[in-house]
């Protein structure tokens, strides 16, 4: 099915996985960057500076998923978090891209192509995380990655302005796979001619800092959880899912999940 809508596939009668397509790259998505991110800054900060969690003690929390480390896990959740414009954090994110960048792209594809870095996660902000145990960041075993290219899920910001200014310090120029930033903000933030102007701001200051992609999501978390229980009052509901937005009431109860628990700022 995709071969028939990739170039040259129809022409050379040859499947796209085969060598048929004209370009034959392949994109990589970064996903969990936040965490990644965070769990350095952690280990960093209360193993290797304060020596509050020892080595092997941490080991042992993540091995137990936290069980019985509730007081270690605390302290790994307050360690500094991407989306506080906090350079302590920052400057592992940027090391962990430009690593990633450095070692993924230009690499050969089996297919005759050559890979690219991106920060995207499509949809294995659920599947990826699915597979993967406890992180030194505080996060549980298997609990879901931030949607792409944004702080870690229920991680608290000093608001969207910090976001954006922790997310633009990258050099983008080698990690063009795409990805975006994904924001979701209070549908009443856009109710007036004055938050449309402070959204318009928010947007060019993004691009203006070297932002790639800026996703924005206008919702209301009390409506989706509305539209959880009451579809049929909802059928009209969008949201954005990742790449791409879809009726809130279609989607799998696990990406209903994820939108419902991604940061929601009240204002901007």
């Amino acid at each position: 099915m995709l071969s028939v809508f990739i170039d040259a596939c129809a022409e050379r009668l040859t499947d796209m996985w085969c060598g048929g397509a004209k370009y034959k790259n392949f994109g990589c998505h970064g996903v969990g960057i936040a965490n990644a991110s965070d769990a350095l800054a952690a280990i960093k900060q209360r193993v290797y500076e304060e020596k509050s969690i020892s080595k092997q003690c941490l080991i042992d929390a993540l091995n137990a998923n936290f069980e019985g480390y509730e007081n270690e896990r605390n302290l790994l959740l307050s360690s500094p978090k991407m989306g506080n414009n906090d350079d302590y954090v920052d400057s592992l994110s940027v090391e962990i891209m430009e690593a990633f960048a450095d070692n993924m792209n230009n690499k050969p594809t089996t297919w005759g192509g050559v890979w690219r870095a991106g920060t995207g996660s499509a949809h294995n902000y659920y599947l990826s995380a699915k597979l993967c145990p406890a992180t030194a960041d505080g996060r549980k075993a298997y609990d879901y990655f931030p949607s792409s290219f944004s702080p870690a899920l229920e991680v608290k910001t000093a608001g969207v302005l910090s976001v954006i200014k922790s997310f633009t310090k990258h050099d983008l120029s080698n990690i063009i796979n795409g990805g975006p930033l994904t924001i979701e903000v209070h549908d009443s933030t856009l109710r007036n001619e004055e938050g449309i102007k402070k959204m318009a701001m928010l947007v060019k200051y993004f691009i203006d800092n070297g932002g790639h992609q800026l996703q924005l999501n206008s919702v209301n978390r009390e409506t989706l959880i509305d539209a959880q229980i009451h579809p049929e009052d909802h059928l009209n509901l969008i949201v954005r899912v990742w790449g791409w937005s879809g009726y809130f009431v279609e989607l799998d109860r696990v990406y209903q999940d994820h939108v419902i628990r991604r940061l929601e700022y009240g204002s901007l």
